[in-house]
Order: structure tokens, then sequence, then C-alpha cells
């Protein structure tokens, strides 16, 4: 589960984000066009919540390495409304 990996809550713990919040963002700041999806307006809200803080280097390399891989593939995987 990336959205629940120690490494990913506890970036958004320091930014103030939830997981997903990081997530997204980190598919952002390489460029990634990010498309999601909910019924509910408070989960859009936070989706959009994203472009008010920047991930350090060390913190890109670190989800970068979170399960072999696993943000943008495993996302895709586990989360599909989150990547399009």
């Amino acid at each position: 589960d990336v959205l629940g990996n120690t490494v990913v809550k506890s970036i958004g713990q320091k930014h103030g984000k939830s997981s997903a919040q990081v997530a997204l963002r980190w598919l952002t700041q390489q460029g990634i066009v990010v498309v999601t999806a909910s019924d509910k307006a408070s989960h859009l809200k936070t989706d959009l919540e994203i472009f008010d803080f920047t991930l350090a280097d060390d913190e890109m390399n670190a989800l970068r390495k979170v399960g072999d891989g696993m943000i943008g593939g495993g996302i895709a995987r586990e989360e599909p409304s989150l990547l399009v």
C-alpha cells in the first residue's frame, strides 16, 4: 500500500499533507499530468492543494525508492483514480 507507506506518510506529515497529496505532488513535480476523479467536492479540493509545497530532492529520491519503484506504477495499480 503506497499511500500507507511510512516514508510517504512521514513526508506528508512534514508538509502537512496527506499521502495522496504527496504522491500527486511527486508526479506533478516531474511534469506528469495527473487527472483525479471523485464524487466528493472535498476530495477534489484537496487534490488541488498540491501546488503550495515543493518536495526537496532528497524527498523526491526517497519517494522514487519506495517499494522498489511502486510510486507511479504502484499508484496506477493500487489507486487507479489517481493516475490516468
